[in-house]
């Protein structure tokens, strides 16, 4: 009797650790789903203050420094106007709304290298690249989901 209540025990045990693993994979995926929209977003707006117009830029000097995101900033309407933002955004799961951190950084990045930071603050390129770091609110022991793209100035860059 005792091996079979210890047997049932481990089973129950088993169960439930897959039930667990299986709630944190899908709020994972919704984590990964609010770092996208936020990427979206971003990609929504001008490269930078000097491209929103039809005039092309012809050199990085015309390009603005990277400002850092407060909460009385003016609208947002170019990619590093999201630098050092954090937004909560939600999303429904089986009944009950997960609430998740994001938070934004943007930098400069190598036009040799998109991928790559440039890590002197002074320096602008043709490149932005955007990380958006999302975390669970409210779900403990869920990893953070971190993405990252680079934009491109394109045809508004001409040097």
């Amino acid at each position: 009797m005792m091996v079979a209540t210890l047997f049932a025990f481990q089973q129950q045990r088993n169960i439930m650790q897959t039930r667990l693993q299986m709630v944190r994979s899908e709020v994972a995926t919704a984590a990964t789903g609010v770092a996208v929209d936020r990427l979206e977003e971003i990609g929504a707006v001008a490269f930078d203050d000097a491209t929103k117009s039809e005039d092309k830029v012809f050199s990085p000097a015309g390009l603005t420094s990277m400002p850092t995101f407060t909460d009385d900033a003016p609208p947002v309407d170019d990619i590093d106007d999201f630098n050092g933002s954090f937004v909560q955004r939600f999303r429904v799961y089986a009944g009950d709304t997960l609430w998740y951190g994001v938070e934004t950084t943007v930098r400069y990045a190598s036009e040799a290298q998109p991928d790559i930071v440039v890590l002197d603050p002074m320096l602008r390129t043709k490149f932005k690249k955007a990380t958006v770091k999302v975390y669970s609110q409210n779900v403990a022991r869920v990893d953070t989901i971190s993405l990252s793209q680079s934009f491109s100035c394109g045809s508004m860059c001409d040097w």
